[in-house]
């Protein structure tokens, strides 16, 4: 079995338990920092008008933003169809889409997007190099961002982790192993896709320095992807 596909069966088999932990705000790290961190930072800048959001799981990135910019097009997608489905039922009149990182490509959406972002949602290695290539393509040329929110890692090199659900409920099973990225290796990877930093964001516990996390947000550069 690829990682792959025990990623997308880890989130077919606690999707009701994941959904209800986001309902009740259950996460201290969500819920004191890392939520607010990545809506008001896309919120920060007025010049969009639709937004992707790449593993979108219940849709609750996607509710938060409409209601400040009703005006603008969202559209949702992720692998695990559970999940969709509760983000269609919490907006009925969304645009949710039940989809690989795989499967993705621009033909599949009407148009390109001011904004893409990522929050939390890049788990793997070599996928996530060509998951950035076709939402680089997915981008609108000039004034197109992509937010990436990520667990922030000061270590020396990337590793693979082995317990995604660590710090959740016992009501979670079947972890599934992640790729924790140091930030050398996120400059060296974006760098390679031909994305530039347009800005890069540390939010931090608010009783403390520590870090909760690392919001990257790039834009494309003048050169393609090697």
């Amino acid at each position: 079995m690829t990682v792959s596909q025990r990623i997308l069966d880890a989130w077919d088999n606690n999707a009701q338990a994941w959904a209800k932990t986001i309902r009740e705000n259950a996460l201290a790290s969500r819920r004191l920092v890392t939520d607010a961190a990545i809506v008001e930072q896309l919120l920060s800048e007025p010049d969009w008008s639709s937004l992707l959001d790449v593993g979108c799981g219940e849709g609750w990135l996607i509710r938060a933003l409409k209601s400040e910019r009703p005006d603008a097009h969202f559209t949702g997608f992720d692998g695990c169809a559970a999940l969709i489905d509760t983000a269609r039922a919490d907006d009925r009149d969304g645009d949710y889409r039940h989809l690989t990182y795989q499967q993705i490509h621009r033909d599949r959406f009407s148009g390109p997007f001011d904004r893409i972002v990522c929050n939390f949602s890049l788990f793997e290695d070599e996928s996530v190099v060509e998951l950035l290539q076709r939402l680089r393509d997915c981008l609108t040329p000039q004034n197109g961002r992509l937010a990436i929110q990520t667990l922030y890692s000061d270590a020396p090199k990337s590793e693979w982790e082995a317990d995604s659900w660590a710090g959740l409920p016992d009501s979670f099973r079947e972890p599934h192993p992640w790729f924790k990225r140091c930030e050398a290796d996120w400059f060296e990877l974006f760098t390679r896709m031909g994305l530039e930093m347009a800005s890069v964001h540390y939010p931090a516990y608010p009783d403390s320095d520590r870090i909760a996390s690392v919001i990257f947000v790039l834009k494309t550069g003048d050169r393609h992807p090697q």
